[in-house]
């Protein structure tokens, strides 16, 4: 039953709902995605608030003491991880 809230929400699949995320995420961080701010490739992961980062955003007081990873190397452990829960979900 949809609601006032959801009456524009579209339903997925878990399938479709991850690779959909897969291509977000992929958009986010494609080679020309820079920080609106700084105007700075993205180069950084912040776990803790789950958002790319340039490296002058980085330094910000905001994510002092977060667990910031390499954004590559991320992006590339996602991949594996969607690669290998999507023939479980099937």
């Amino acid at each position: 039953m949809k609601v006032k809230v959801t009456k524009n929400h579209v339903h997925l699949s878990v399938e479709e709902g991850m690779i959909a995320k897969e291509k977000e995420s992929a958009a986010a961080c494609g080679p020309d995605s820079k920080c609106s701010i700084h105007e700075a490739p993205y180069v950084l992961y912040c776990t803790e608030c789950d958002e790319e980062l340039c490296q002058k955003c980085s330094k910000s007081n905001h994510h002092t003491g977060h667990d910031l990873r390499n954004l590559s190397l991320c992006v590339t452990q996602f991949r594996e991880m969607l690669s290998n829960a999507i023939p479980e979900l099937m």
